[in-house]
């Protein structure tokens, strides 16, 4: 059994300008092995590496998968709708191997966006973003996708986001 998901690089027309932005997360499933059902393993492509990787959990059976989640200053587009699907395939396909998935897909509900469609509309930025996540939950709904296991709020964990930062590029896991 051999098929895949690719996402290839995608232009970008902002004002007067054309950006390429970089592809996606590559998953590539290679062979069928038994876990019980026909399922089979994945390499992902590691950003850090710049390789493509055999996708293993840290402990067997059980996946921790964070996703970056929107910046909730507008109505979603197809850039949020995209990781919304592919992931929601992802942990969908993982359960389906008989896997516990940990999904946590944040909101982002803190940036200068936020702040000048605040200041357009006359509202707080806490207005704008509770606004739009009512918004893109209810997009999500709308396309099928499953709930994360937590989605938090990017204000409400500020400490431990410097935290864990801190820590994943000290330990070498991160990259800035």
């Amino acid at each position: 059994m051999r098929c895949g998901i690719s996402w290839k690089p995608s232009l970008q027309i902002t004002g007067k300008h054309l950006q390429r932005r970089p592809a996606a997360a590559i998953i590539e499933i290679t062979e069928t092995i038994e876990l019980g059902k026909d399922c089979a393993t994945m390499q992902i492509f590691n950003t850090m590496t710049r390789q493509k990787e055999e996708f293993v959990p840290q402990k067997e059976g059980e996946y921790r998968i964070y996703v970056c989640g929107p910046t909730v200053y507008n109505y979603i587009h197809i850039g949020n709708a995209r990781p919304m699907i592919v992931f929601d395939t992802l942990r969908r396909y993982l359960e389906y191997c008989g896997n516990k998935v940990y999904y946590v897909s944040n909101i982002t509900d803190i940036d200068d966006k936020l702040i000048q469609k605040g200041q357009q509309e006359g509202i707080s930025m806490q207005e704008v973003a509770r606004k739009f996540e009512a918004e893109y939950i209810k997009d999500s709904e709308g396309l099928n996708v499953e709930e994360p296991t937590v989605r938090p709020r990017a204000t409400e964990h500020i400490g431990e986001i410097i935290k864990i930062v801190k820590d994943l590029v000290d330990s070498g896991h991160a990259y800035v």
